[in-house]
């Protein structure tokens, strides 16, 4: 995302969104990794911004940084992403 690579589990991102289940169970090429499973293979998320993703992450792994989102403005960025990457439950909570 903008240059910066993040190391997070997939398994929340598979949890919640078909785009990304259905990313992390594409067959592999022999003598090759996956797509995001490696960070010489990482998942490129062109048209993210570092602080809706943050935000979005921020709601995904709540221990790991801030435990509530407080402001319209961080809900509307998870809203965006939720809708994009079909995160149903995310989405309804969002709005």
């Amino acid at each position: 995302v903008e240059d910066t690579l993040y190391n997070v589990p997939c398994q929340p991102f598979m949890r919640e969104s078909d785009v990304f289940h259905d990313l992390f169970s594409l067959p592999v090429l022999v003598g090759r990794k996956s797509e995001g499973q490696s960070d010489e293979e990482p998942v490129l998320l062109q048209s993210v911004s570092k602080v809706d993703f943050e935000r979005l992450l921020s709601l995904l792994f709540p221990d790991a940084g801030i435990d509530a989102i407080p402001t319209t403005e961080e809900w509307l960025s998870i809203l965006k992403l939720a809708t994009l990457w079909d995160m149903p439950k995310i989405r309804e909570r969002a709005i």
